[in-house]
């Protein structure tokens, strides 16, 4: 398959994906648990305090199961409310995790209250000083719930001092210039800076970087681990409810929780497989996923709901190990492989026509089915030799792709087998009329 045909197929699988993780989103922020009870706050900071800011993370449970998240990071110096972001199917106790492994960070528990007052603090700041408010504000307001009034909210902890040393009374803002630039309303960058209240400490990209709270970032813009983790989360709520009843089981309860207990286990591992790999050693896929989702949940709050995501997650692990799920995994497998065979086909067909043309040869009528075969058996090398993906001209992938090769010939009538390797010699002698593998290659992903 060509690289620009890959490309191709690859947008349009991403678009299709992309409409449906909007339109599960929806129906996730428009269904949160109402009352306090299934809310988890959390305060971090720079435990140095060399940082003007803080970030105010809060978690609600969703009715269906899960969590959503969203982050409110307060400058207190400058600009007030500077940035919200929100993210869906979350677990709490491993992003917690992952904000205390971040240099110089400490995070603490705060509650519900406090944040609401320090939000509706920041969001009065950010207006009176016309500081432009983040675009996910209402959702993660969303998130945070209850009443968040920003009219009489108590200010003093905001602004710098100025030369009087009371504070509030002038405005030091720390970052990026550009950063800065679009956050301001009524007032140009020039005219700010100008200001005598106002001082400010530029960094550059390498010294800050504000990515993470980027409004330029929209939601529906993910990042591509959790597209995939958001997709593989959907599949087991679709396919786990199938597999019970073909069995005559009950659909666990806390499906959606063992979803994403699974799939962030599964996300953990997956990298740590492949640099177990890099140093020769073995763990097995299944041992690894097992091993860090008893991590997981130990670390998580689930409170009374424990011992049901537990047997949820039991269900889960019970289907993916089921007969049913190999069979699914290597027909989709299979499919694909089908599918690239086919447009590598017709790719390599369409060059020879044009090769055989050129150098006055005859494209054998057998051309296509033989180009097939050699591919199929490629693709089978490929498969069956550990690492043979990685390194397809290594001597065992050849060898096995030889004897695919030789196999899927013999089932083949015996008076046609002699026409296909007639028809593969002729493919053999125009693979040889490259000088390289990369001058093929080029040729190959062409668009001529």
């Amino acid at each position: 398959m060509s690289k620009r045909s890959q490309d191709k197929r690859k947008a349009r699988a991403k678009e299709k994906a992309h409409n449906a993780r909007r339109e599960r989103g929806r129906s996730r922020w428009d269904n949160l648990v109402g009352d306090d009870s299934g809310v988890e706050c959390w305060l971090q900071f720079d435990s140095e305090g060399l940082d003007p800011m803080e970030s105010l993370i809060v978690f609600r449970k969703v009715r269906s199961g899960g969590h959503v998240a969203a982050f409110f990071l307060i400058d207190y110096l400058c600009i007030g409310l500077k940035d919200v972001c929100c993210h869906a199917d979350v677990v709490p106790s491993e992003m917690i995790e992952k904000c205390r492994s971040q240099l110089w960070s400490k995070v603490q528990r705060m509650s519900v209250d406090e944040m609401r007052s320090t939000v509706a603090a920041a969001i009065r700041w950010a207006r009176e000083h016309d500081f432009r408010l983040p675009t996910e504000l209402q959702r993660g307001l969303k998130v945070l719930g209850g009443t968040v009034s920003s009219e009489n909210a108590d200010t003093s902890e905001f602004g710098a001092e100025g030369e009087d040393g009371r504070r509030g009374s002038c405005l030091h803002y720390v970052g990026l210039k550009n950063d800065l630039k679009k956050r301001l309303l009524n007032e140009t960058l020039e005219g700010f800076l100008a200001r005598e209240d106002v001082t400010a400490d530029f960094m550059d990209d390498e010294e800050y970087d504000d990515d993470e709270y980027d409004d330029d970032e929209a939601d529906d813009d993910e990042e591509p681990e959790e597209s995939v983790r958001d997709d593989l989360i959907m599949e087991l709520l679709e396919e786990v409810p199938e597999w019970c009843q073909q069995h005559g089981l009950t659909v666990a309860k806390e499906l959606r929780e063992a979803a994403i207990l699974h799939t962030s286990a599964l996300m953990r591992v997956l990298p740590r497989l492949a640099e177990d790999m890099e140093k020769g050693e073995r763990k097995t896929p299944n041992t690894a996923i097992d091993d860090t989702v008893r991590e997981l949940f130990e670390n998580a709050d689930y409170g009374e709901r424990k011992q049901a995501v537990w047997d949820a997650y039991e269900q889960v692990r019970v289907y993916l190990r089921s007969p049913e799920r190999e069979r699914k995994v290597e027909a989709a497998n299979e499919r694909e492989m089908a599918e690239n065979v086919k447009q590598i086909t017709q790719k390599t067909l369409a060059a020879m026509k044009q090769w055989c043309l050129a150098s006055g040869q005859k494209p054998h009528p057998l051309l296509e089915e033989a180009i097939s075969l050699i591919l199929t058996a490629a693709s089978q090398a490929m498969e069956k030799v550990e690492g043979g993906e990685d390194d397809p001209d290594s001597p065992e992938v050849l060898e096995a792709a030889e004897k695919a090769r030789e196999r899927l010939l013999a089932l083949e009538p015996e008076e046609k087998q002699q026409e296909l390797i007639a028809a593969m010699l002729q493919h053999a002698d125009f693979v040889d009329s490259f000088k390289d593998q990369g001058e093929l290659f080029e040729m190959m992903n062409s668009d001529d």
